[in-house]
């Protein structure tokens, strides 16, 4: 074999070895940083058991934190929070985003397409 082959043949596994330990060792690196996400809690209580919302009471003239909170659609499209009063018994509506005001919006708009087909009457 002449020097000249030998000498480029050397070259290539020289490369081959050196591009070789840099993706092992780039490997180790990506490796390391890797993290254990852990699974999600299942919850077995649904979320509104924690959900505190305050409202006002027009007849006790304070803010009260409602008892039995549900998410509703007024009349006019908007979106609100009932609930009662723990002291008077009142009913209590918050105007405002709240969770789980798209499953209202759902069966409002259901029962509004319901109402136009004239199956159902809006309770």
């Amino acid at each position: 074999m002449e020097t000249a082959t030998a000498v480029m043949l050397g070259v290539f596994i020289l490369v081959v070895l050196i591009t070789l330990f840099a993706l092992v060792f780039r490997l180790e690196q990506l490796e390391s940083r890797v993290v254990e996400v852990p699974e999600q809690a299942v919850r077995s209580e649904p979320l509104a058991v924690h959900w505190l919302v305050e409202g006002y009471c027009v007849k006790d003239r304070r803010r009260v934190e409602m008892m039995n909170p549900h998410p509703i659609l007024m009349v006019n499209g908007r979106p609100a929070t009932a609930g009662t009063c723990p002291h008077c018994g009142t009913k209590i509506f918050k105007i405002s985003k709240s969770f789980g005001v798209v499953e209202a919006i759902a069966r409002r708009r259901e029962d509004l397409q319901l109402v136009a087909n004239g199956r159902r009457e809006v309770a």
